[in-house]
Order: C-alpha cells, then structure tokens, then sequence
C-alpha cells in the first residue's frame, strides 16, 4: 500500500489495528465488551465495537477470542485481521472527500456503521475525533478504495 498521501492538511493512511474480530449471534448487542458504536458516533481511541447490524459487531481491538462457536454467549466468532484492510483519512476536508462517494450525514443517525462508499461495502466511522473517518474495507479492494479517495481528493 501506499505511504500516506497529503491534500492540504487531510492526510489518507493505512492503519493497522491489532485485532479484527466479527462477532456474530441474536445477542451481540447486548454482551458486554468495548463500546458500541453507530453513525455519526466518534469511536473512542481504544477498543471498539462497530455494529454493522442488530446481529453482528466488528470488535477492533478488543479481547482476544478463540474462533468458532461460542456457546456460552451463542455467538460465532471470526478473526478478520487478514480480511479487512483499514483506512483513514484526517482532516478538515475528510468528512467532503468521504461525502463524495458516500450519502453522508451527520443529522440523520444510524446504529450501524456500514455504507456503500464509492460502491464498496464499508465499516465507516470517525475515531478519536470529529475530523478523522476510518473506513474498514475488504482486502483485495484497498486498492480501488484508495484510488477513488484519492480522486475525490483532487476534485
């Protein structure tokens, strides 16, 4: 992947968190573990649970846990460290350039982080701030994802 591009002060990097884990059974939401979050919430610098939907969280960084069936919490659990590439982009212009191939508002709240982004299916949330967006995308299409943020960059 590319070394972190500037435009202006907004920047788009690779980020590498420690653990990717999809967590995913008919109680997910209501276990205990790192906070949740939803569209527009700003996710905390450490642990988080992204809810993708009423079934399915994506725990980044968070515990350690064994993949398989869970049976003592009635979830499946899948390490998706190898399958998901992340990116982010900070600054002042980041919220535009997302919003350039996403339908993104900040007055209109979901509980859930996933989006079409440019076509492709994303985890996208902000992290840590209001002008920092991370967006969590399968593996073989970082590519494409950065290229189309990059375009939408020099608009």
């Amino acid at each position: 992947m590319p070394e972190p591009v500037a435009f202006g002060g907004t920047i788009l990097s690779r980020i590498r968190p420690e653990r990717q884990t999809l967590v995913s059974g008919p109680g997910v939401l209501s276990h205990p573990g790192p906070p949740q979050i939803g569209w527009p919430e700003i996710g905390p610098e450490g642990p988080v649970a992204l809810r993708l939907r009423r079934d399915r969280v994506l725990l980044v960084d968070g515990p350690v846990m064994a993949e398989g069936w869970d049976a003592a919490t009635g979830c499946a659990v899948t390490d998706m460290g190898s399958g998901l590439a992340v990116l982010q982009i900070k600054g002042p212009a980041a919220f535009d350039i997302v919003g350039r191939g996403a339908e993104l508002s900040l007055d209109t709240p979901s509980r859930s982080v996933a989006r079409l982004v440019f076509g492709l299916e994303v985890a996208l949330y902000r992290h840590g701030q209001a002008d920092r967006i991370r967006l969590h995308v399968d593996r073989s299409l970082t590519g494409t994802l950065w290229a189309a943020l990059q375009d939408a960059a020099s608009v």
